[in-house]
């Protein structure tokens, strides 16, 4: 199926997928670029991420979003951002399905091939946290997806991720753009 391209915010999303993570975004207070770059890979093809993140430190994270439902361990996209990553000495994160309490594939500069490391969204600088030992006690590895969710109840997540993380993932999942409604 083609994905459902979205205006909002002025922008052409190529889907409705990206346009909420927009949402996402805006209400967790992070400054987004969308496809404001393209790069060219050490293969020679070109690439254009889908966001560029600017974290309250500077720090920058590209994102490639992607609207299936389970994570990547490899596959195209993750070269491309292991590329991406490595070429431009920047973190980047495949954000796969709408927003979600979970933690998302990240990859980081000059990494191994099999390396892998996740990272979690709060509502407070710096806004990405890479998952440790600590977190992994409460990720839950889902078998038929790859999918790595949160175990806390709903007051577990808001103690450690904010009121404001929970607003936005709420906003992004319940976000209609059908009849030129705008998300709130």
């Amino acid at each position: 199926m083609q994905p459902i391209q979205t205006r909002y915010k002025g922008y052409m999303f190529r889907s409705r997928v990206e346009a909420k993570w927009v949402v996402f975004f805006d209400r967790l207070g992070v400054r987004w670029d969308y496809e404001s770059e393209g790069y060219q890979l050490p293969n020679g093809k070109g690439y254009l991420p889908d966001f560029k993140l600017v974290l309250p430190d500077a720090t920058i994270v590209y994102c490639e979003v992607k609207s299936m439902e389970t994570d990547q361990f490899e596959g195209e996209h993750l070269v491309k951002l292991r590329a991406l990553s490595s070429g431009l000495k920047c973190y980047a994160i495949l954000l796969t399905g709408i927003p979600a309490f979970r933690a998302y594939n990240m990859v980081y500069p000059d990494a191994n091939d099999n390396a892998f490391s996740a990272v979690l969204f709060q509502d407070y600088p710096p806004y990405v946290i890479v998952v440790d030992e600590y977190w992994w006690r409460v990720l839950d590895i889902e078998h038929s997806t790859g999918i790595l969710k949160l175990t806390l109840d709903q007051r577990g997540i808001r103690k450690a991720f904010g009121k404001g993380y929970v607003e936005a993932i709420a906003a992004a999942r319940g976000a209609r753009f059908e009849f030129g409604e705008t998300p709130t």
